[in-house]
């Protein structure tokens, strides 16, 4: 009786012992496998915001994770908040990402941010526009004129400002450069003619834009061929060749070109590989769903996505590019 005791006390302790590691186990999977997640983005009414929202829908829809909009800023604060962990996936611009990445520009002193990335989406050019009266035909020309170059929250724009008036052996001295804290602002300034020439950040076609070559007289600015190409080179690997069809806005009849960068979404990398798979697959399996809900939704899809990679993705994206077959065909 006594051994039949001890006997039955063993096993009561082993299947206990099982019980409590087999419920670690399971507390351990949902701890790495969140079933939430905060998905950052630009401030609220933005069209990062507005497309995030869309995209987030679509991942609580269909993966099985919960995904929640967290307004947290522009790009780079918004990077922030993947570092400090206050969010796990963000929309960003892809200047931002690579120099947070690189550990480069504003992220200098911080260092470098650790991200993966998941998708592409729509690009933003930063097209150079001039009113006709300024006498503007190339950017030499720019000398002694009242130029909108510089912008707090987009660094990239005085960057830009400064390698082309290098390039062109334009002393920046000799250009009054002017400073607006939004597009709103540099806009207005062409339209009354406080501002000669500015560098507008926009995708194709803008609203904005559309409006302002139909209210004033403008036109865009050209950068030669070899000029352009030297310029890409000293951006970086954000910034990729944009266009601007012929015909877009009013009076301009020839096509445009002007550095342009992805927004992109990217993650923690170590946000669960299994995370990101169903995250990804949610995104893409049902890109139908983004594109009826944001007119920039067209170009989130899986060409767009592994065309020039600014950085590494995360093995949970390459998983499922693998198993549609696209991740070989980059």
């Amino acid at each position: 009786m006594n051994t039949f005791r001890r006997a039955t006390r063993g096993l009561r302790v082993f299947v206990l012992s099982v019980g409590i590691v087999v419920c670690l186990a399971g507390a351990t999977a949902a701890a790495e496998t969140p079933n939430a997640v905060s998905f950052g983005t630009s401030s609220v009414g933005s069209a990062f915001y507005t497309l995030s929202v869309v995209i987030a829908n679509v991942i609580t829809k269909h993966s099985g994770i919960t995904a929640t909009v967290e307004p947290v800023g522009g790009s780079d604060a918004t990077v922030r908040g993947l570092a400090a962990k206050k969010v796990e996936i963000a929309m960003l611009n892809a200047s931002s990402a690579v120099l947070a990445f690189e550990g480069e520009g504003g992220f200098a002193k911080s260092g470098k941010v650790p991200l993966a990335l998941i998708a592409q989406g729509q690009d933003s050019l930063r097209q150079i526009v001039v009113r006709n009266d300024a006498g503007i035909k190339t950017v030499k020309d720019l000398a002694g004129k009242r130029f909108i170059a510089k912008r707090r929250a987009l660094p990239e724009i005085e960057k830009i400002a400064d390698v082309l008036l290098e390039l062109y052996g334009v002393p920046k001295a000799d250009v009054k450069i002017l400073e607006t804290p939004e597009t709103n602002e540099a806009i207005e300034a062409l339209k009354v003619g406080t501002a000669d020439a500015a560098i507008i950040p926009a995708g194709v076609p803008a609203s904005f834009l559309l409006d302002l070559f139909q209210s004033a007289k403008v036109s865009f600015l050209p950068i030669s061929d070899d000029k352009f190409n030297a310029l890409l080179k000293r951006m970086g690997n954000a910034f990729h060749s944009g266009i601007i069809p012929a015909n877009t806005y009013r009076g301009q009849t020839l096509p445009m070109k002007y550095p342009a960068m992805s927004a992109v979404i990217v993650v923690r990398p170590d946000l669960p590989e299994e995370s990101v798979y169903k995250i990804t697959k949610a995104m893409f399996s049902n890109e139908i769903e983004i594109r009826v809900g944001h007119s920039a939704g067209k170009d989130w899809n899986l060409k767009k996505t592994l065309q020039d990679p600014p950085l590494p993705f995360h093995p949970g994206a390459i998983r499922y590019f693998k198993e549609v077959g696209a991740w070989g065909k980059r």
